[in-house]
């Protein structure tokens, strides 16, 4: 019987990125062409922090990982600090698919064997990024909703200070977050409360249409789904194969162009500069 290798063995590459899914790590490692980065596939977003944790706790500093930021804050902005212990990497994109959503590198990469236009392949985009908006909307709503009843939860307590049931119930009745629910939840969450959310959040996401925004802010699975098949016809592969195969054509494309989004430089140069390589 075959043995799963070790992490010694797993780990023994320069730089390891834990990454979401194979068409992250196709995309990624057509984009950066470095053979000290070695990616390995996590299977979903919330495995990611804690093999990357874990396997720093083994002494493996040299592993980071890097997760869509659907509706999460990004850290980008703490990218380029060497002083923080940055593990995780949370882009400013939706997710990595967003990326792919180049109008320029779509029309231009060698799988594009529909012949669609730049202008075709901007204008239905755009078209189903309309269609998805009231979508966008109440999942943007839904992400806010829950930082703003879930930030401030409390924390586990160490065991010295709940002796008694007593004490744990003070510990939660008392808590800054439990003290503050009922008006949260009366300010909050009315039939109104929720509908200015809901408009708003519309109101931005068609706003965002007419400025180069509109690319970050969705869901880029949605559209990067409905447009693969009509751009890149034919080929056969399973839809896994077909995504990967239209995520290295779309890099290669912005690497030989230098229209690489510049936060995927970025995490690049990041990547290289922690583990002390040149950059």
């Amino acid at each position: 019987m075959t043995r799963a290798p070790g992490l010694p063995a797993l780990y023994n590459a320069p730089i390891i990125l834990w990454v979401e899914d194979p068409l992250v790590r196709d995309y990624l490692g057509a984009a950066w062409e470095d053979p000290a980065i070695r990616f390995l596939i996590s299977g979903g977003n919330s495995r990611i922090a804690p093999v990357v944790e874990s396997a720093r706790q083994e002494g493996h500093r040299h592993v980071f990982g890097l997760v869509d930021r659907d509706f999460r804050r990004s850290n980008r902005d703490r990218w380029g600090k060497m002083d923080s212990d940055l593990r995780v990497f949370v882009p400013t994109a939706h997710e990595v698919e967003n990326y792919l959503l180049d109008p320029d590198a779509l029309a231009d990469c060698s799988l594009n064997t529909g012949k669609r236009t730049r202008a075709e392949i901007e204008g239905r985009l755009k078209t189903r990024y309309e269609e998805l908006s009231c979508w966008t909307a109440c999942r943007s709503v839904l992400a806010a909703l829950r930082r703003k009843f879930f930030d401030g939860f409390p924390p586990h307590p160490g065991p010295p200070a709940i002796p008694t049931l007593q004490a744990a119930q003070r510990y939660i009745i008392e808590s800054p977050w439990m003290q503050s629910l009922p008006t949260t939840v009366q300010d909050t969450l009315s039939a109104p409360a929720v509908r200015i959310r809901l408009e708003q959040a519309h109101q931005e996401a068609l706003q965002q249409m007419f400025t180069n925004e509109w690319r970050w802010g969705i869901s880029g699975k949605e559209l990067l789904r409905d447009i693969r098949d009509w751009v890149y016809r034919g080929g056969g592969g399973t839809s896994a194969e077909r995504d990967s195969n239209l995520a290295r054509s779309v890099a290669e494309w912005q690497v030989r162009n230098s229209t690489a989004p510049p936060e995927v430089s970025e995490l690049h140069r990041a990547l290289r500069t922690r583990v002390e390589l040149p950059v």
